[in-house]
Parts: C-alpha cells; sequence; structure tokens
C-alpha cells in the first residue's frame, strides 16, 4: 500500500503532510508491522499485526509512538478525528510526515472515510466522534480484516483485540511553581483478547530528546503532544 493513500487524501481534500514524490523504498509485505522495541513487547506479534484492531485508551503520545517504526520504514499513516493534533508533535514522535495523511474532520460520514483509507493506508488512526464508533465497529472491523490494514483506535471500540491502558503517567519539567512540561513517563498495561489475554507490562519514557536512558527510549520532543492534555490528569 503506497501511493493510493496521497491520491486519496486528494479527493477528500485533505492534508499529506510531507513532499510526495520522494521516493521512500521498503518491504512492507509481511503480516506484521514493526513497532519500537520498547512496545513489541506489549503485543502479542511482537509488533502490528495486519487485520487487527487496537484500542489506545486516553494517550496520544502511546499511540503515535506506535506509528513511528512502520511510518519510517515506509507504511502510510492516516489520521482521522484529531485536529488539535499538529505534523510537528507527530514527527518528534518518529512518526514520518511523508507517510502521513491528516484527516482532522471527516463529518458525518466518517465511517465512510475511515472505511475508505482501509483500502489505502497501513495504519489508520481514529478518534471517533463522541468517542464511541457504535454500530459501525462491526462493520469497519471486518474491512480491516478484509483490507490487511490495522486500526489504532482512540475511544471505545467493541471487539479490538488489543487494548494498551496507560495505569501510571509520571510528568517531568516543572520545579517549584516554576518551568514547563517536557515529557513523562508511561507505564501501560496491554490485555484483550486470545493470544493478548495474557496481560502485559511495559515502561515508555517520552521526553526531549531520542536517546536510550536507565533502559527505556525517550521519544522525540513532545511537550506540543502533551500540553493540550493538561487539564485532565489521566491524558498523556
Amino acid at each position: 500500500m503506497s501511493l493510493p493513500a496521497a491520491e486519496l487524501a486528494s479527493h477528500l481534500g485533505v492534508s499529506v503532510a510531507g513532499d510526495l514524490a520522494r521516493p521512500h523504498p521498503t518491504d512492507l509485505t509481511g503480516s506484521v508491522l514493526p513497532v519500537i522495541a520498547e512496545l513489541a513487547g506489549l503485543l502479542p506479534a511482537g509488533g502490528l499485526r495486519r487485520g487487527s484492531v487496537l484500542r489506545v485508551e486516553r494517550s496520544v503520545a502511546l499511540t503515535l509512538a506506535l506509528l513511528g517504526a512502520a511510518s519510517q520504514g515506509g507504511a502510510w499513516c492516516a489520521v482521522v478525528g484529531m485536529p488539535a493534533l499538529g505534523v510537528l508533535a507527530a514527527t518528534e514522535l518518529g512518526v514520518d510526515a511523508h507517510r502521513l495523511v491528516l484527516i482532522p474532520d471527516p463529518g458525518p460520514d466518517w465511517p465512510v472515510v475511515v472505511a475508505a483509507l482501509l483500502d489505502a493506508a497501513d495504519i489508520v488512526v481514529l478518534k471517533p466522534p463522541g468517542g464511541s464508533a457504535g454500530s459501525n465497529s462491526r462493520r469497519l472491523s471486518a474491512r480491516v480484516r478484509e483490507r490487511g490494514a490495522v486500526l489504532l483506535v482512540l475511544g471505545e471500540w467493541e471487539g479490538a483485540e488489543v487494548v494498551l491502558t496507560p495505569t501510571d503517567i509520571r510528568w517531568h519539567g516543572i520545579g517549584s511553581g516554576h518551568g514547563r512540561l517536557v515529557g513523562c513517563q508511561l507505564a501501560v498495561e496491554s490485555s484483550g483478547r486470545g493470544a493478548a489475554g495474557r496481560p502485559r507490562h511495559a515502561r515508555l519514557l517520552v521526553g526531549e530528546t531520542e536517546e536510550v536512558h536507565g533502559g527505556h527510549l525517550l521519544v522525540g520532543k513532545t511537550d506540543k503532544v502533551l500540553s493540550p492534555a493538561l487539564p485532565r490528569s489521566k491524558a498523556a
């Protein structure tokens, strides 16, 4: 799946975050799309299995971190229903802007838009209107399996195979009444159905620089992702 995502974006009148003519040779023919090592242990297949739906609870940063390795390997990623998400924030979490399609407001026919994207993109991120897909979840899950894409949902979704939940969020960067948030440490638990039934745990540091620190990866400079969630203590 490659250029059709760009063509679809053109028809929908949405933005593609990069120069589409830039060559990016890759081999994404396998059944599992890669994720960074710190997240691989949370997933039964060690990555994002094609034809699967994953639900991420409350964390934009965790969702974007799941896209990084696959997009850098050439996978097309589409983000639907997240108008506050900026290209810079995504790229600072490792997402390749040249493989990113943004559809901030898909409108009332959002299930049709998502279904079309599942035909063209490798990974689709969806934040359903109102937080729940309702009766659309079964139809779109069937489309995911049929097209061999991956659907990441920020919200309620009936029948998701894997659910990723931040169980502890610790912010960094604020001193005694001064400073700014520059990152956070996420403790994440995975659960789900079948092979994902056994709970798994991991810790991910999301901070200013991309380096290994204490056995964890600091992924990008993410205060632009994290700041909009400040009023909500459980969001990241």
